[in-house]
């Protein structure tokens, strides 16, 4: 476990060259608009160079930054900006009651397969009264409310004050295929959007990240 090797990692970019990173993650996150908030008709009014601030922000492919025609870049916007907003209908296919009773009908479920089970089980306990609802709902409630979902993949936990706790992997870019050195050094300031079970939308910037445990922090950044 060589979780020295990557806290040193970081370190190496230095106080003033780690924060010059994260800031210019703030500030892209601020001014860019995500593949899931594209302004209307942004094909016709949006520049060359504004299409790759957005492809930055979407952790496109660095070749994307060298072409000099918008067409193909704007092809592979469109394309990935409806690939993220299906990922996000697919979220938002059902509200956070909805989700919620599901959650407290699922362990219900397995409460009852656990019992038939059990051969002395009698069918009385089988059943949840009124007081057990009300308890699962108190349970399940603020894991879901902490629950975050990564565009286009992956999931994360909210543990309060904009910090969200997710794998490292998460964190990716076009630039590194699985084979790749993805260094955790290269990840901090990159931009992850996020959804929560509410369907609610939020840009956040990556932290602190460890390959070798594989988990990263990422943070939501206050509204000024």
């Amino acid at each position: 476990m060589s979780t020295n090797y990557d806290r040193n990692q970081n370190e190496t970019l230095s106080a003033s060259i780690y924060e010059n990173k994260l800031q210019k993650g703030k500030d892209l996150l601020k001014r860019v608009p995500s593949l899931i908030n594209l302004p209307s008709k942004w094909q016709k009014t949006l520049t060359l160079k504004q299409m790759k601030e957005i492809a930055t922000r979407a952790n496109f492919h660095s070749s994307w930054q060298k072409i000099h025609s918008k067409s193909q870049l704007k092809e592979y916007l469109k394309e990935k900006s409806n690939e993220y907003n299906d990922f996000l209908q697919t979220i938002r296919r059902f509200t956070f009651d909805e989700y919620l009773e599901m959650g407290i009908n699922n362990v219900r479920s397995n409460n009852r397969s656990k019992k038939r089970r059990k051969k002395n089980a009698a069918l009385a306990t089988e059943r949840m009264d009124d007081s057990n609802a009300v308890s699962l709902k108190l349970g399940i409630r603020p894991a879901l409310e902490a629950s975050v979902h990564i565009i286009p993949s992956g999931s994360g936990v909210h543990l309060g004050q904009g910090l969200i706790l997710t794998c490292a992997h998460c964190v990716t870019h076009d630039d590194y295929g699985d084979d790749d050195d993805d260094r955790d050094d290269l990840k901090i300031g990159r931009i992850v959007e996020l959804v929560n079970a509410k369907g609610e939308t939020f840009g956040s910037v990556c932290i602190q990240s460890s390959s070798s445990l594989d988990v990263a922090l990422l943070q939501i950044p206050k509204k000024e």
